[in-house]
């Protein structure tokens, strides 16, 4: 089924939105999640088993990095993510390879390409990553943004070893530039003059030519003097 398709514009899609509204705001995401699995099985039935149990490892792993906070189950979760899929994906590719390299005659897997495996596992992999990101118990709070990097801070200096350059960045936001990241800088300082007058941040930071970036809500500019 594809997008275009009559099936999907016809009768499918229009299912879907009277479902959806239809259905108490609460049980929303169930029938997304009830409707998406349904097309996937339309195109790839074969394989919708390994994406249910891609699914639900996530889940689970989401819900271990939540309690422990412990990078190792990241990786773990990671490394069952990219295992499955260098297994259906690149395996074949590979005993191809060494056959022909090496005159062997190892055997194939019976196994074909499942559809979008690359497009969900990484989803997955971000979904991961980003657990680490985000303070679920701060969802609740008076300020959504509370819930990015760890909540309101003073100073927070994030270093990106990744970076392609050693540019630095600093950042003077309130709670809503705090779901802004940026990844292209080797070191990010992140300043909230709310919590941290500005009359003695030459104890903390270095001011030496770094870029500047102001990240600030239209309600804090306009009613707030911390930004002043």
């Amino acid at each position: 089924m594809v997008f275009t398709s009559i099936s999907f514009i016809y009768y499918f899609l229009p299912l879907l939105l009277i479902c959806y509204f239809v259905i108490p705001k609460k049980f929303r995401y169930i029938i997304l999640l009830m409707f998406s699995v349904l097309f996937y099985f339309y195109g790839e039935p074969k394989y919708i088993l390994l994406m249910l149990i891609e699914v639900l490892i996530s889940y689970v792993v989401g819900l271990l990095i939540n309690k422990y906070k412990s990078k190792n189950i990241l990786i773990i979760g990671i490394f069952i993510h990219v295992l499955l899929f260098g297994i259906f994906k690149y395996f074949n590719f590979v005993i191809i390879n060494v056959n022909n390299l090496f005159h062997s005659n190892l055997n194939l897997l019976n196994v074909i390409l499942p559809i979008g495996i690359s497009f969900y596992t990484f989803q997955i992999i971000s979904y991961e990553i980003d657990i680490n990101v985000y303070d679920k118990s701060k969802i609740n709070s008076w300020d959504l943004y509370d819930i990015y990097l760890g909540g309101a801070k003073g100073l927070l200096i994030i270093y990106n070893n990744l970076a392609s350059s050693d540019d630095e960045l600093i950042v003077f936001r309130d709670s809503y530039g705090s779901s802004l990241v940026i990844s292209s800088y080797k070191k990010t300082i992140v300043i909230d003059t709310r919590y941290i007058s500005s009359n003695i941040l030459d104890n903390y930071v270095e001011f030496k030519g770094q870029d500047v970036l102001f990240l600030y809500s239209v309600s804090t500019i306009n009613n707030s003097f911390t930004v002043k």
